[in-house]
């Protein structure tokens, strides 16, 4: 409602107050005529809730109204003084006239304020600009002089008196005023309106300071106990007190005066009911005489607990003016412990923030606050048991308190780093909006969102970088403002990135998607969107969550490949393929970004190489599967694809191999022929020429073949170095026995003569000697030509060959028939017997040479002789067995298994003949027939060993030849000869018993050694 208003309302209170001194009249103003409108313009003038301006424009209707009705009744009144002027009526009339005067006074008071009003100006001009209080109130108080000169006897003269200075009053004529009460009370001492009077006279002197006298004034009011105005008296004598410095007594009074109005409410006396101002003005009394510690207790038992808070609020409050905090703690910290349900609380807390900050208690400002927010929730019994008025107070105290103390302590915060201060600034924070109230904004103060971003950004800088994040969101979802939405969704976003510091949990990941989506949904032209997505898809990728990572990354890759982030997460869109194992689309996706895109050389070449490992890697694995042909292939599209890449020549080596295991040997080889003639510096060029050989080998391209082994034997000489051993001898030998194989015995010939040449000490020196002797041996007879080679192998004194060479040389003497020299030769081979890898068979057929001639010696040597000389011959005889034997058993002692055999026949045909020998001796002549015959005795027993050992050595040599699986006559004919020994009928024959094993080495294995 408007001030000028306010002030009508005022002075009305004011006239009103003239209604209970006035005369009651029984005439009427207004015709009857009127009464039967009064409904409609009641109805027209009604007052509207909240429409101010409407109300006041009634308001002013209504003044007009009885303005006019007042000029009527004014006018009637005139008439009626002058019709009965000096009749008994006459002053009666007149006290009406000065009443309506005071009454016109009222109106011309409205019309004063609202003079500026443009309503007023225009609804009643003339009214608004003539209207004059003062001119009115002067009429009346002539009217009311007349009445005291001209009426002296008039019956309601204390009245006249009363109002008249009342009217003086407000005209500032206080001397005549006050001279007029006086006369009420001397003149008219059982008139009503003494005590009035004792008042108006007491106020006078209050207001002239004059404070004894005013008290005195208002005391005599209590001789008037049932007047209306009595307990108004106590409490300004009480004031009156005060300002003599009787504040006790002055606080008993008011005391009284609370006592007073409880007595007159229950006992339903119509007076002045003071009670709530003379409790409010108990504070200020108080204040100056007691205790804060018992204010509580005081204030509850002068006013109860509704007044309580009120009157402890307002104590406080002029305990605050007055710099004594400490008090108001005291009077504050006691209401709310006994009246915790207060109305006050709210303020109450605010007050005591606001004490706390001076003295830089923070701790104690904190607890203040957080106990306000709990207090305002809207589930606390003390926000159950409160108005809507107090419930919206308490909120605006706490969003009061908390703007101010967040703020100002995050300001400092930011300025010195205190962390503690910094805790309590989030815990001021937290007050504001841990409930969720709507906290209002304005052009200067944000709202909700302005705040819990600033909370955000406390929290960012204690590091409290996860509930930041929780607060920033909170934000972005809430903010209307686009910019305060970009930056809070981001930087939500950046503070849980801080907070996992890239440690990324599942839950962290999943948190930071939601993020993520927010700024892309909330911000969809945001400066940031790419990084954001960038990030979420890196995040998925790092937490293996590549199903999720590939689409999102891609899309960056394809939309953003010319940005940064675009380009990366091409890389790792690539990459995430690849640890997928997903080569057909990496080879294909590689690509893509190489024809769809245009990327500086070095990224090109690297998708290349990304592209080509891929497109193999397919292949490995269709050749890892079997599918062999596909793979192939494959290759053969990769090389024909990218013929000038490095791994072209790898490609094609691959194919080759697959072609191998699909046994399509001539695609293989052709392959292989395109490699080498195609790359031939690749280093698969070697493994390939030594494929080809066997490629070559296995179609029975025999000299190709050997052509293939040349190509690899040079191709190794000029890729060893010279520490390497070289492979060359052994490779010109297989080239030279392959062309030797293929019946190109004139090209063998050239390479075996190459090898002779240049590695004659090598082993394939001699071994090229050995296959130019065998070649010689089959295609010649010219000895002479086969003897050099042989002895060109033995001076190499290479094993074995050297040994069979000269065995060679003994057998071709022996079957010469020339003993001397095939002795002399065999003893040359038996000379080598403990060379390395000397042959066994050639010592044991060279040593079976020289026992063939010691046998014959022994079978040529007669035994027939003169009795007297028989024993020499004997001797003679057995020595050369003796030598035949040991030659045999040195055979045997080479382990050459069908050389021992032999050797155990010709063996047992020593015994044979030497037994047969003996056999043939005859008794002498000339000696009697007794010693003829103890002599051919004799022979007998000599004989008969020999004959076991012949049958002996045969068994041993069938059971030899039958271990050994000989497939000539060889058993057959050793058997034959047993058979013939058996068939003499000798003793001895009947049930051959083995030999000792030791007797004759036993030969375990066969063939070269």
């Amino acid at each position: 409602m408007g001030r000028s208003f306010l002030k009508i309302l005022i002075l009305g209170l004011v006239f009103g107050m003239m209604g209970p001194v006035g005369v009651s009249s029984n005439l009427t103003f207004a015709g009857e005529n009127q009464r039967s409108k009064s409904s409609d313009v009641a109805d027209e003038l009604r007052m509207k809730a909240g429409d101010e301006e409407g109300n006041e424009l009634k308001a002013l209707k209504a003044e007009l109204l009885i303005n006019q009705s007042d000029q009527k009744a004014l006018d009637q009144l005139n008439k009626l003084i002058r019709k009965y002027k000096g009749s008994g009526l006459e002053p009666s009339l007149e006290f009406r006239l000065a009443e309506l005067y005071m009454r016109r006074a009222k109106t011309a008071t409205f019309f004063e304020v609202h003079r500026d009003d443009a309503a007023a100006a225009r609804f009643s001009p003339t009214v608004t600009k003539s209207a004059t209080s003062k001119g009115w109130i002067q009429k009346a108080v002539n009217t009311y002089d007349l009445i005291e000169k001209k009426f002296i006897q008039f019956t309601d003269m204390d009245l006249v008196l009363f109002n008249n200075a009342f009217a003086r009053q407000i005209l500032g004529q206080d001397e005549e005023a006050m001279r007029r009460y006086k006369r009420v009370i001397d003149d008219f001492p059982n008139s009503p309106l003494v005590p009035d009077s004792h008042l108006s006279l007491g106020e006078e002197l209050f207001s002239k300071k004059k404070f004894q006298a005013a008290y005195d004034e208002f005391q005599k009011i209590r001789d008037f106990p049932e007047s209306r105005v009595y307990p108004y008296g106590i409490y300004k004598g009480a004031w009156a007190l005060y300002n003599i410095g009787q504040t006790e007594k002055g606080l008993k009074q008011l005391e009284e005066v609370v006592a007073y109005s409880k007595k007159s409410n229950d006992e339903s006396i119509n007076r002045l009911d003071l009670s709530r101002e003379a409790l409010e003005d108990m504070v200020i009394f108080y204040e100056d005489v007691k205790q804060p510690s018992d204010a509580v207790a005081y204030f509850r038992n002068q006013g109860g607990d509704q007044k309580a808070g009120e009157l402890s609020l307002k104590l406080g409050k002029i305990y605050q003016r007055h710099g004594k905090f400490i008090n108001l703690e005291i009077v504050y910290t006691d209401l709310i412990s006994a009246v915790p349900l207060a109305a006050e609380r709210p303020e109450m807390h605010r007050d005591m923030m606001e004490g706390y900050e001076n003295s830089k208690n923070r701790n104690k400002v904190i607890e203040n606050l957080e106990t306000l927010s709990d207090l305002c929730q809207s589930a606390s019994p003390w926000a159950k048991a409160q108005k809507f008025e107090d419930q919206k107070e308490c909120w605006s105290r706490l969003e009061e308190a908390g703007r101010l103390y967040s703020t100002k302590w995050h300001k400092e915060f930011r300025a010195k780093g205190d962390t503690t201060l910094g805790l309590l600034t989030s815990r001021a924070y937290e007050c504001l909006l841990k409930n969720s109230q709507r906290l209002t904004a304005s052009a200067t103060v944000g709202g909700e969102d302005k705040v819990r971003f600033a909370y955000a950004e406390l929290l960012f800088e204690q590091g409290a970088f996860r509930k930041a994040s929780e607060q920033y969101s909170k934000t972005a979802h809430l903010t209307k403002d686009i910019k305060l939405r970009h930056d809070s969704s981001y930087s939500a976003i950046v503070a849980l990135e801080k907070a996992t510091q890239d440690k990324w949990s599942d839950q962290d990941e999943r948190s930071f998607a939601i993020l993520a989506q927010d700024y892309i949904t909330l911000n969809p032209k945001g400066q940031y969107l790419t990084d954001v997505r960038f990030k979420k898809a890196f995040i998925a990728y790092e937490k293996n969550h590549y199903d999720e990572a590939a689409p999102q990354l891609r899309d960056l890759a394809v939309n953003f490949y010319s940005n940064p982030r675009g380009f990366k997460a091409s890389t790792l869109y690539l990459d995430l393929l690849n640890i997928q194992k997903k080569y057909e689309l990496l080879r294909d996706e590689s690509k893509m970004f190489l024809t769809k895109f245009k990327s500086d050389p070095e990224t090109t070449a690297q998708l290349i190489k990304i592209h080509q490992q891929a497109f193999l890697t397919v292949n490995q694995n269709l050749e890892a599967s079997g599918k062999f042909t596909d793979a192939m292939n494959g290759y053969l599209d990769f090389v024909k694809e990218n013929p000038q890449s490095t791994l072209a020549d790898k490609a094609l080596f691959n194919a080759i191999h697959c072609a191998n295991l699909a046994n399509d040997l001539g695609t293989a080889s052709s392959l292989s022929e395109q490699l080498i003639a195609t790359y031939p510096h690749s280093p698969y060029k070697l493994d390939l020429g030594r494929s080809l050989v066997i490629l070559y080998e296995a179609q029975a391209q025999l000299s190709k073949a050997a052509q293939a082994i040349l190509n690899v034997a040079e191709w190794e000489k000029e890729s060893k170095d010279k520490t390497d051993k070289s492979n060359y001898p052994a490779l010109l030998l297989q080239a030279a026995d392959y062309k030797a194989l293929d019946n190109d015995i004139k090209g063998a010939t050239v390479l075996y003569n190459k090898l002779i040449e240049k590695y004659p000490k090598s082993e394939q020196g001699v071994a090229a000697l050995e296959r130019v002797e065998g070649i010689s041996e089959g295609s010649s007879h010219d000895w002479s030509k086969t003897s050099r080679l042989l002895e060109q192998i033995v001076e190499t004194g290479a094993q074995p060959q050297a040994s069979i060479a000269m065995n060679k040389l003994v057998q071709h003497a022996a079957g010469e028939g020339d003993d001397d020299k095939t002795f002399r030769l065999a003893k040359k081979v038996v000379a080598m017997r403990n060379d390395d890898n000397v042959s066994h068979r050639a010592l044991a057929q060279a040593r079976l040479a020289q026992a063939k001639i010691l046998e014959k010696e022994f079978v040529a040597s007669s035994i027939k002789a003169k009795p007297e000389r028989l024993s020499m011959v004997l001797a003679i005889k057995s020595e050369k067995l003796d030598h035949a034997q040991k030659a045999y058993q040195d055979v045997i002692a080479f382990k050459d298994k069908p050389t021992a055999i032999e050797a155990l026949i010709h063996l047992a045909k020593c015994y044979e003949s030497f037994s047969a020998s003996l056999n043939q001796i005859e008794a002498p002549a000339d000696a009697p027939v007794a010693d003829q015959k103890k002599f051919l005795h004799e022979i007998e027993n000599l004989a008969l060993p020999i004959e076991e050992k012949n049958a002996e050595t045969l068994q041993i040599a069938l059971k030899q030849a039958k271990s050994l699986k000989l497939r000539d006559d060889t058993v057959a004919k050793i058997q034959t000869e047993l058979d013939r020994l058996s068939k003499k009928g000798r003793k001895g024959f009947s049930n051959i018993i083995l030999p000792p094993a030791n007797v004759f080495p036993v030969v375990d294995h066969g063939g070269e050694s």
